[in-house]
């Protein structure tokens, strides 16, 4: 999850020239939204996502809907060949370039008998190491990362993980502020073309 914050932060980083923020810089952002993006992942994977449940598509597009609303972006429903698909627009500066992410959250069936703890869709945090993996408290979430924590549920890592953490860089004003400059940047350098 760590590597995706820093990637995050190196995509809003670097603009159409180059970058924007040090390496530091990015290293540092990446490492205040860890806990809070970890946390909101976990709040996510508890959701069932099984793709052809039609009941576990709409939380899910209810969950994500409400996290990009309180985000200010404006949402709009689209349905094609009968699948529900959310849109989700937001203008940092007008006439900017438009940046377009495409997240996915739907997943495949699930064996439950194959996963070591009470459900998939309950996600436990376990420390792993080379004897194997033991599951301790969120409680040690409190303030702190350690690289042998990982966190198991259904989709932690193919599909809602990469959806939860961009919503933890844009909540806090330095994530903003660092959207803006980029895309002022790349305007400058657009105009200087």
């Amino acid at each position: 999850m760590r590597a995706f914050l820093i990637l995050t932060f190196i995509a809003i980083g670097v603009s159409c020239q180059g970058q924007t923020l040090s390496r530091k810089d990015i290293t540092t952002l990446a490492d205040q939204h860890l806990i809070p993006g970890i946390n909101t992942l976990r709040d996510f994977l508890t959701i069932p996502n099984y793709g052809l449940n039609q009941d576990h598509i709409n939380q899910n597009l209810d969950w994500c809907k409400r996290e990009f609303e309180q985000l200010d972006f404006q949402t709009e429903t689209l349905i094609s060949e009968g699948v529900k698909h959310l849109f989700a627009f937001r203008e940092f500066k007008k006439g900017a370039p438009t940046l377009l992410f495409y997240l996915q959250i739907d997943g495949q069936p699930v064996d439950t008998s194959k996963w070591d703890q009470e459900s998939p869709f309950l996600p436990v945090l376990k420390e792993c190491q080379k004897e194997g993996c033991q599951e301790i408290s969120w409680d040690k979430l409190d303030d702190r990362w350690n690289p042998a924590w990982k966190v198991f549920a259904r989709s932690a890592s193919d599909s809602k993980e990469p959806c939860s953490n961009p919503n933890a860089v844009i909540k806090d004003p330095e994530g903003t502020q660092a959207w803006a400059a980029a895309v002022d940047k790349c305007e400058l350098s657009e105009k200087a073309q």
